[in-house]
């Protein structure tokens, strides 16, 4: 997954966001990544500055479109990644289907 890459595009940003200016986005992500599962099923959520993993995911399961995004039984793959940066700790999970 690209997960590390794209904190790292955030982190030098300072922005939390999908897609970075000048950045691809998730799909051509996934594929600069070297992913190869269907490209049309995956999704990604992002978060700032929680203080553990259970207060993260708490905090996405109690979002409906992040519960919704996370929950669906067709993703087989999921790469998450965590970076302590100088504005804050990024953390990104991406989800999708097929062969990785």
């Amino acid at each position: 997954m690209a997960t590390p890459a794209h904190n790292v595009t955030m982190e030098q940003a300072g922005d939390l966001c999908h897609a970075c200016p000048g950045e691809e986005g998730l799909l051509d992500q996934l594929d600069v990544a070297g992913y190869s599962g269907d490209p049309t099923r995956a999704v990604q959520v992002l978060a700032l500055n929680y203080r553990s993993p259970e207060e993260l995911v708490g905090g996405w399961l109690n979002s409906a479109s992040h519960r919704h995004s996370l929950l669906v039984p067709e993703f087989t793959h999921v790469g998450c990644a965590l970076l302590p940066g100088g504005w804050g700790i990024l953390e990104t999970c991406q989800l999708a289907s097929g062969e990785a």
